[in-house]
């Protein structure tokens, strides 16, 4: 029996989750100068710090295939609105980087992709504002809330 998926197929597949991986990375950069400016207007300086730190990790990149792939599925049921689409893929890629704040915490791992890791990068906030109290504490839990 012949493959059905044919090198052709692949190269178009392969070249469109690409392009929506460009389409995923441009929305999710302005989406984050927005929620943190919006979190600085309603919440204040240290929450938005909060959000300053999730945004570093959401803008490491990765591939986006959760992202691309939620595209792809909205436009093979008849989906034709593309903000519909991006929308659908920046959920999934916040859902993502959430989990894997999580699990740098859980996991006890100091870096994301070369990089530090969300709970580091807010225990360091902790120390070098020399804020009381526990900074290893401060970094997991405002992690996990952020």
């Amino acid at each position: 029996m012949k493959n059905t998926v044919t090198s052709n197929s692949a190269v178009v597949f392969k070249e469109t989750l690409s392009r929506y991986k460009n389409e995923i990375d441009a929305d999710l950069e302005v989406f984050a100068k927005n929620i943190v400016s919006s979190t600085d207007e309603q919440f204040g300086e240290y929450s938005a710090e909060s959000m300053k730190v999730f945004c570093d990790v959401l803008s490491r990149g990765g591939k986006r295939i959760r992202g691309a792939l939620a595209m792809v599925a909205y436009e093979m049921f008849g989906g034709k609105n593309k903000d519909v689409a991006i929308k659908a893929a920046r959920v999934m890629e916040l859902i993502q980087t959430y989990l894997l704040v999580v699990d740098d915490v859980y996991d006890r791992s100091r870096t994301r992709r070369g990089l530090p890791s969300a709970h580091v990068m807010l225990e360091e906030l902790h120390h070098s504002n020399h804020w009381k109290d526990d900074a290893l504490h401060f970094g997991e839990t405002i992690a996990f809330n952020s």
